[in-house]
């Protein structure tokens, strides 16, 4: 049951990386934060799942080519709607067609169904194998200065972002 449960927030995670998808390399500072994931319903068709303070439901049709993504913040109420149509096209691959407020913002190809958990299991555990996780940088504080270092970064310097200052 349990790693039923991280599949479907798994899911989850994969279709909000397929709208929200990484558009600035900038140095983050890691921070210690509690994350609390429940887990309310997982199912073929229904993801239900919150973190935090925010509730993420996921519901697909029975034929899984399409799906509805709510992400809502319970703290303010406001909501965002997805909607995802999934076509399978010869060769095998899927398009995968990302919808806001009726209008088209993403459109990819795939080379399994986003909205078929059990794909999704399959892909997540031969990608894992032999995967490693590396953090890109991170930043410091030494004598009062807050300072910048980690892979990319070719000697550590005061942290020009946090600063304000030019390279």
């Amino acid at each position: 049951m349990k790693v039923r449960s991280l599949i479907g927030v798994l899911l989850v995670l994969v279709m909000l990386g397929s709208v929200v998808s990484p558009v600035l390399a900038a140095q983050a500072e890691i921070q210690r934060m509690q994350i609390k994931i429940d887990v309310k319903e997982n199912s073929k068709t229904s993801t239900i799942v919150q973190v935090n303070d925010v509730l993420i439901t996921l519901k697909s049709n029975k034929d899984l080519t399409k799906a509805k993504l709510e992400i809502k913040d319970l703290k303010t109420s406001k909501v965002y709607i997805y909607e995802y149509k999934v076509n399978k096209k010869l060769g095998g691959k899927y398009v995968v067609e990302v919808y806001s407020k009726g209008r088209l913002v993403n459109k990819y190809e795939s080379k399994y169904n986003p909205l078929d958990p059990t794909a999704t299991k399959k892909l997540l555990l031969e990608s894992t194998k032999n995967s490693r996780i590396r953090i890109l940088s991170y930043s410091y504080w030494w004598d009062g200065v807050k300072f910048v270092s980690g892979y990319g970064v070719k000697y550590p310097h005061p942290d020009y972002t946090y600063y304000q200052i030019e390279p």
